[in-house]
C-alpha cells in the first residue's frame, strides 16, 4: 500500500510511496493523501486510506449475521444482488446547472454580435450592390469581391475586442469573485451523488447479505473536494474554449467573405453545442466518474475486493466495454478478469476489454457489481471453525 508509516523528529507520521514527504501532528494521514492526490493530478487512488478498521468493522457485522443464518440452518446460496442504479436525476440537474453558465456567454453573443452582423452585412450590401444580393448570385464570385474591396476590418477588430472584454469579466465574476457560489454549488451536486451511492449500497446489502452497514467515511470530503476542483477547472476551460470559438467563427468568416446570414449560422450552431452537447457530456462524464470511485472506494473498504462487470447493455455500449459484461473483475488491477470464479486470471487485453474500472473511462455508464461469495467463504469457513 503507498500509504504508509514513517518518523521524522523522533514522532510516528504518514507518508505516500517512498519519496514522499512525511507528516507528522494532526491530520497527517490526511496530508499524506493529498499529496497523493497533487501526484496523481487530482485523482484519488482506491488505496489512500487505511480501511483495516472499516474491514473489520464490516467482517464482523456479516460473521454475526452468518451465525446467525447458521443457527437456523438457513445458510443458502446468496440472493442475485439488485442493480447498482446511475445516478441520472442527479446528472440531469448537473447538465442544467453548467448548461446555465453557458447560457449566460451566449447571451452576451447574440446581443453584442447582432449589432456587428448587421453592419457587416450592411457594407458588403454597399460593395455588392442590392441587385446582385437579391439574384443569390454565386457565394464564390461574392467573397472574391468582398476579400478585394473591404481591406480594412479595424472597426470589426475592435467591436469584438468589446466584446471579448465582456466575456472576460463575465469570467472573473463567476470564477473569481463568485467562485464559492460556483464550488458550493458543485459541492452539493457531489454530496446529492455520494449519498445516492450509499443508498444503493445499503440496498445490496440488505438484499443480498441481509445486512444493515452505515460506516464512517473520513476520505469522503477528500473525493468531494477533488471533484470539485476538477470540475471548477473543467467549466472555466469550457468558456474559455467557446470564447475561442466565436473569435474563431467571426474573424475567420470576415477574412472569407461569407454573408451575414452565414455567419449567424455558424454562431448558432456553437451556442448550441455549448449550452447541450457540451455540458451534457461533462455532466455525464463527471458524475459517473465520481459514482465509480464512490463504489470503488465502499467496496474494497469492506473487504469486496472483486466485482461483476455489468453494462448498460443497449446500443451505446462500446465494444471493449461490452466484452466485459458479466466478467469477474479485481479492484487491485484493471487488467485481469476472470471467468472461472477467480480461479485463473486472464489479461482483458486478450479479448479487447478496456484497461479501467466501471465509471473511469469517458461517458462510462459500466457498473461494477460486488462479488461477495469469496468474502461469505473465507467467514463461513471461520465460523466452522469457531464451532467446530
Amino acid at each position: 500500500m503507498p500509504l504508509q508509516r514513517c518518523t521524522k523528529n523522533g514522532q510516528s507520521g504518514w507518508k505516500w510511496g517512498q519519496q514522499g514527504k512525511c507528516y507528522i501532528g494532526k491530520n497527517s494521514k490526511q496530508k499524506a493523501i493529498a499529496q497523493a492526490i497533487a501526484i496523481g493530478g487530482g485523482k484519488i487512488p482506491i488505496d489512500h486510506m487505511d480501511n483495516a478498521q472499516t474491514r473489520e468493522t464490516f467482517k464482523e457485522i456479516l460473521t454475526q449475521r452468518r451465525m446467525q443464518l447458521s443457527s437456523r440452518k438457513r445458510k443458502s446460496k446468496l440472493k442475485q444482488n439488485p442493480v447498482w442504479l446511475p445516478p441520472v436525476a442527479i446528472e440531469k440537474k448537473y447538465a442544467k446547472y453548467i448548461s446555465s453558465i453557458m447560457r449566460r456567454f451566449t447571451r452576451i453573443t447574440v446581443k453584442e454580435i447582432k449589432p456587428l452582423l448587421r453592419d457587416w452585412n450592411n457594407e458588403i450590401k454597399t460593395v455588392l450592390g442590392d441587385v446582385l444580393l437579391e439574384n443569390n448570385e454565386d457565394k464564390e464570385l461574392f467573397r472574391e469581391i468582398i476579400k478585394e474591396k473591404i481591406i480594412n476590418l479595424d472597426a470589426y477588430v475592435d467591436e469584438l475586442d468589446d466584446i471579448n472584454d465582456e466575456w472576460r469579466e463575465l469570467q472573473n465574476t463567476i470564477f473569481v469573485e463568485d467562485s464559492n457560489d460556483l464550488k458550493a454549488e458543485i459541492f452539493n451536486i457531489a454530496i446529492l451523488v455520494s449519498i445516492f451511492n450509499m443508498k444503493q449500497w445499503q440496498k445490496i446489502l440488505k438484499a443480498t447479505l441481509g445486512i444493515e452497514y452505515i460506516p464512517i467515511e473520513n476520505w469522503e470530503n477528500l473525493i468531494i473536494q477533488s471533484f470539485v476542483s476538477e470540475n471548477v477547472s473543467l467549466i472555466k476551460g469550457l468558456t474559455d474554449e467557446y470564447i475561442k470559438k466565436i473569435n474563431f467563427a467571426i474573424t475567420n468568416g470576415f477574412k472569407q467573405g461569407v454573408t451575414s446570414q452565414e455567419l449567424a449560422k455558424q454562431l448558432t450552431k456553437i451556442n448550441k453545442t455549448f449550452t447541450t452537447y457540451r455540458t451534457n457530456l461533462i455532466a455525464r462524464d463527471q458524475i459517473n466518474k465520481l459514482n465509480g470511485q464512490l463504489t470503488a472506494k465502499r467496496q474494497t473498504d469492506a473487504g469486496v475486493d472483486w466485482y461483476i462487470w455489468r453494462t448498460a447493455r443497449d446500443e451505446r455500449v462500446r465494444p471493449n466495454h461490452k466484452v466485459m459484461d458479466g466478467k469477474l473483475c479485481k479492484w487491485s488491477d484493471p487488467t485481469v478478469y476472470s471467468d472461472d470464479g477467480g480461479k485463473t486470471w486472464k489479461s482483458r487485453s486478450s479479448i479487447g476489454g478496456v484497461l479501467l474500472h466501471p465509471g473511469q473511462d469517458i461517458q462510462c455508464r459500466c457498473f461494477s457489481e460486488p462479488y461477495f461469495e469469496d468474502i461469505i467463504s473465507k467467514v463461513d469457513k471461520e465460523i466452522e471453525r469457531m464451532v467446530a
